[in-house]
C-alpha cells in the first residue's frame, strides 16, 4: 500500500475496540479495530479486513474523529503500523 490516508472513527465506547482506523492507498484499503491503548500489551489492535476498491459503508460507522485528537496509544499504535509496514514517515 503506498503511503495510506489514515480515517478514525470512534463508537463512543459501546465495544472495547471502540476505534477503527481505516488506511486507504493506493487503491487499496485496510480496516483495524483498536482501544484507546492500543499500543500497550493489554490494549486492542487488530485487522478486521482489507480489500482493494472502495470500502464498504458499514466500516464507517461512529464518529470521525481528527487523527491529532485521538488517544495518544492510538496514535503510537498507528504509527507503529506504519513504520513497520514501510507506509511511515
Amino acid at each position: 500500500m503506498s503511503k495510506p490516508r489514515v480515517r478514525v472513527f470512534d463508537n463512543g465506547g459501546t465495544t472495547l475496540d471502540r476505534y477503527t482506523v481505516i488506511l486507504e492507498g493506493g487503491g487499496q484499503w485496510e480496516v483495524r479495530t483498536a482501544s484507546h491503548h492500543a499500543n500497550e500489551p493489554a490494549g486492542v489492535w487488530q485487522h478486521m479486513a482489507g480489500g482493494d476498491g472502495l470500502i464498504p459503508r458499514r466500516y464507517r460507522e461512529g464518529t470521525p474523529v481528527a487523527l491529532d485528537a485521538a488517544p495518544d496509544g492510538l496514535r503510537r499504535a498507528i504509527a507503529a503500523y506504519l513504520a513497520e509496514e514501510g507506509d511511515g514517515d
